[in-house]
């Protein structure tokens, strides 16, 4: 349970902050005194870069490198961690993590009764969109981060399912539609989940996990280290995720991308007429002479813009 949740007696609110309940996530809390070291031993990252303010982003692998879930870590304000996961896949992150539990004294629960989590942003329309962790005004007691892939994306923050929205309101943050923060994930490029990765096909390298902060490179061993490893040092990735622009609306998920008459890709997930795509990488510098084409659509890579670091 997070605890403490009373407003904080300060009178002067900062205005202009919107918040999105992202009701695709969902909350695991691994508790225990063998977390640290359990969690450490299976994800991508550095489970020592984590504290109560301070989150990373990590996946967990299949022992061939293939991709499984992507999550965020912070840690509680008991000591817990908290895993903030893809609420539909929950249950399968669960069971996997009591899996490999073996005689590790830990507890894995579902928080999805009791826990919420909101984005916060400043203006999305604007330029202006970081906001500091430190200074943002929040409910005392809950648990706030900024967004691990990119400090653009704003603020993660956990609080109670009950009294979550009425104490931002109370603060006069305004809610914002969640096709807002869809809309700015995919103008930084950033993947989010199984509707972008595919589980047990993707590898890190294909889905660029290492410019989301993904991935540590320095750290001990994990599930699928070897491979993940290996790969980066080779270059041997042949497929790219990136954001396309699509002169029409987006197709399904899954609609096939052509360069002529070869398949080359597939459309992931989509907010207006920009998408997430998957592609050959051999195909991307024939762009200008052979058109990417979706639905009959025409389709062109777009260049977007990120805060925090460069492709």
């Amino acid at each position: 349970m997070l605890s403490c949740f009373i407003l904080e007696s300060r009178s002067n609110s900062m205005k202009g902050v919107l918040y999105s309940r992202l009701k695709n996530r969902g909350i695991i809390r691994v508790s225990g005194s063998d977390s640290y070291t359990f969690l450490q031993n299976l994800i991508t990252n550095d489970m020592s870069k984590v504290t109560n303010n301070n989150a990373i982003f990590a996946a967990l692998l299949t022992p061939q490198g293939k991709f499984l879930h992507e999550f965020m870590i912070v840690k509680g304000n008991n000591g817990e961690f908290l895993i903030d996961c893809e609420s539909n896949r929950l249950n399968d992150l669960g069971q996997r993590l009591i899996n490999y539990r073996l005689r590790a004294n830990i507890q894995v629960s579902d928080m999805r009764d009791e826990i919420e989590i909101y984005a916060l942003t400043e203006d999305l329309d604007s330029k202006k969109t970081v906001i500091s962790a430190n200074t943002l005004e929040m409910p005392y007691g809950a648990i706030r981060f900024t967004d691990p892939r990119d400090n653009a994306l704003g603020l993660r923050v956990m609080l109670p399912i009950d009294t979550g929205e009425n104490s931002l309101k109370s603060l006069n943050y305004a809610p914002a539609h969640h096709l807002d923060y869809e809309k700015n994930r995919l103008k930084l490029g950033i993947p989010e989940g199984s509707k972008d990765f595919d589980v047990e096909k993707s590898t890190l390298a294909e889905i660029g996990f290492e410019r989301l902060n993904g991935v540590d490179f320095s750290k001990g061993c994990y599930i699928g280290q070897e491979v993940t490893t290996r790969m980066k040092q080779r270059g041997t990735a042949r497929k790219k995720l990136l954001v396309v622009k699509v002169f029409g609306n987006p197709p399904p998920p899954g609609t096939p991308i052509y360069a002529g008459d070869k398949e080359v890709g597939q459309i992931k997930s989509s907010c207006g007429n920009l998408a997430i795509a998957i592609v050959q990488r051999n195909y991307l510098e024939l762009e200008k002479s052979t058109p990417l084409k979706t639905n009959n659509l025409t389709v062109i890579p777009y260049t977007y813009t990120s805060f925090s670091h460069n492709e």
